[in-house]
């Protein structure tokens, strides 16, 4: 049996080879590819978060997909996944998020928030704080597909100046009860009279305030002008007879069914006084008409002026503090997210899309 090859089988060997080579190489330069370069993106990031003022800072890459979590970036495509880590300050990835892709994209926050600006009672950075939350919440961790470039932006912004009124009441008991001695058919458990307002301002009002405040009328049942009135026969009778005097010059009397206090801006808390001391001292004078508030619960709140257009609400007892307008959302609804740095009087964050 012949076992010799054919002359000519040497091609053939070769030609195998330069086939395998060949493949050998495709696969070899397949695996050398790399992945995307985590550490340049980390380094375009710390371009904004290092400054000392709002800056911004893009990066072109080819991930597909790509992780951010505080302070680290994981960037992934079909060659590899990189990591790397930046030293200064930490970012929100806010993908999928309009208003806050628009500002990092360059919009500026005034023009992004400019209805919750000009809201006197909402405050447009706690809504912008709100909202940067709650990409945080969303994304930072999260896997986000990739759209070839990293924006990044700090954004440097001051409080805003949201104005908002507050108020508690603190009842009369003294006039509670002297009436209710005076009128068998009035209980001190059955009614509450409101004797002072307090009231507070939060932020500062640009003009003048006029804060109104009304009460259902107790003396609607009763007649006071007449001269068989009952709160009329109770306060004389009782002067004329221990007193003696207004026994025939009867005062007028008078509810005092609102009360208005202006005030242009209002720093800490400012009283209301409704009615202090009890019936004697309240009446207590020789004016031809005597004034009472013998107004009750619902006590209505309501404040006019250029920064409280329609601003007013309705407190039911004398209790804590009542908002009667006001922004529903402060900054001190945040307590020191790791996103935000406070420098004096400017707060500093950083956004990134990716």
């Amino acid at each position: 049996m012949d076992f010799e090859a054919p002359a000519d089988a040497w091609y053939v060997y070769v030609a195998v080879v330069i086939i395998s080579v060949s493949f050998a190489g495709i696969v070899v330069g397949i695996s050398s590819m790399p992945p995307p370069d985590a550490q340049q993106a980390a380094n375009a990031i710390e371009t904004a978060t290092g400054s000392e003022y709002a800056s911004s800072a893009s990066y072109e890459h080819d991930a597909d997909v790509v992780t951010i979590d505080r302070q680290t970036i994981t960037m992934k495509n079909e060659y590899g996944t990189a990591h790397a880590s930046f030293s200064y300050g930490t970012v929100v990835p806010v993908n999928g998020h309009d208003r806050l892709e628009n500002v990092t994209g360059g919009q500026s926050f005034g023009a992004a928030y400019d209805d919750e600006l000009d809201d006197p009672h909402t405050d447009g950075t706690a809504t912008f704080f709100e909202e940067i939350a709650e990409a945080d919440e969303a994304n930072s961790g999260d896997k986000l597909h990739a759209d070839g470039e990293i924006v990044v932006r700090t954004v440097a912004i001051r409080d805003d100046s949201a104005v908002g009124l507050d108020a508690r009441t603190s009842n009369s008991e003294a006039l509670e009860q002297d009436l209710a001695d005076a009128d068998d058919g009035l209980d001190a458990e059955d009614f509450q009279i409101p004797g002072e307002v307090e009231l507070r301002m939060t932020g500062t009002a640009a003009s003048e305030t006029t804060v109104h405040v009304s009460g259902e009328t107790l003396t609607d049942a009763i007649d006071v002008d007449g001269s068989d009135g009952w709160l009329r026969d109770t306060i004389t009778g009782y002067t004329c007879q221990y007193g003696g005097f207004w026994c025939d010059d009867e005062p007028d009397i008078e509810p005092i069914e609102y009360v208005l206090e202006s005030v242009s801006t209002l720093e800490g808390t400012e009283t209301v006084t409704l009615v202090e001391g009890d019936l004697d001292e309240v009446t207590d004078s020789e004016a031809d008409t005597v004034e009472l508030w013998t107004g009750t619960y619902e006590l209505e709140i309501e404040a006019d002026g250029d920064d409280f257009d329609g601003c007013h609400d309705t407190i039911d007892e004398a209790k804590d503090w009542t908002e009667i307008c006001g922004p529903d959302l402060t900054l001190e609804s945040f307590d020191d997210p790791h996103w935000h740095e406070t420098r004096g009087d400017v707060h500093y964050v950083t956004l990134v899309t990716v």
